[in-house]
């Protein structure tokens, strides 16, 4: 998210994973595949290597609280995951954390988002409507695939609320493209970046966008797209 795409040797970075449900288990065979990252990250250099890359550090960080806990390390391994004060977050701590009105909501949008409407990708904005009715079907997405929870999702209520609320949008359309190795073709991640500011009766939304920040929204949101940041609530 910093814009580099390059680093020097011993240099650091960090990076997130957000595990759902069941997949929250998987989170040792997560560790031990970036640990085999070794020597084959990255693009080839002039010496005809690739990157290598030193796990050092795997921490579980409870979102709304920012509590974290060392999961893994080079020196030691602790205690399992997500117990005491940097347990998962679930929906009802988000629920119980945000106000019951708001009249204004402004959204970070810190990675490309991509939405459709009607058949055509939305290029400004995005209108809350839309932004909305991808949030909840990654919502239903993610409880139909990793629970075995039946759940009523209030698509026309909450879309309803959306659809009166007015938009301010100082957003940019940011070209990026991957290569895919397996289709042997790039294919563009590009989406709108930037600050948008909804105004309206955006209560019942709160809780709904809050929870999103966690989620992504829109194309490759598995891949880190849709990523966006709560920043004003009035």
């Amino acid at each position: 998210m910093d814009g580099r795409s390059s680093y020097q040797p011993r240099e650091t970075f960090s990076f997130g994973i957000t595990l759902f449900g069941q997949a929250n288990r998987l989170l040792p065979d997560m560790v031990q595949a970036v640990n085999n990252f070794d020597y084959h990250f990255g693009l080839t250099g002039a010496d005809g290597r690739r990157g290598g890359l030193s796990l050092r550090e795997v921490v579980a960080e409870q979102p709304l609280t920012s509590r974290q806990q060392v999961v893994w390390s080079a020196d030691h391994r602790p205690a399992s995951p997500f117990e005491g004060e940097a347990r998962g977050l679930h929906f009802a701590d988000v629920l119980n954390s945000v106000p019951a009105e708001a009249g204004e909501v402004r959204l970070l949008f810190r990675t490309p988002l991509t939405l459709k409407a009607r058949g055509e990708v939305v290029r400004s904005g995005p209108p809350l409507e839309v932004l909305m009715q991808r949030l909840l079907e990654r919502v239903g997405g993610l409880v139909e695939v990793l629970t075995e929870a039946r759940l009523r999702l209030p698509f026309a209520e909450l879309t309803a609320v959306a659809r009166a609320a007015t938009v301010a949008a100082a957003t940019q359309w940011l070209d990026l493209e991957r290569y895919s190795s397996t289709h042997e073709r790039k294919h563009s991640i590009g989406g709108l970046v930037g600050l948008v500011t909804y105004r309206g009766e955006l209560g019942p939304l709160l809780a709904w966008l809050t929870f999103g920040q966690w989620l992504h929204v829109g194309k490759a949101a598995v891949q880190g797209n849709g990523s966006y940041r709560v920043v004003a609530v009035d």
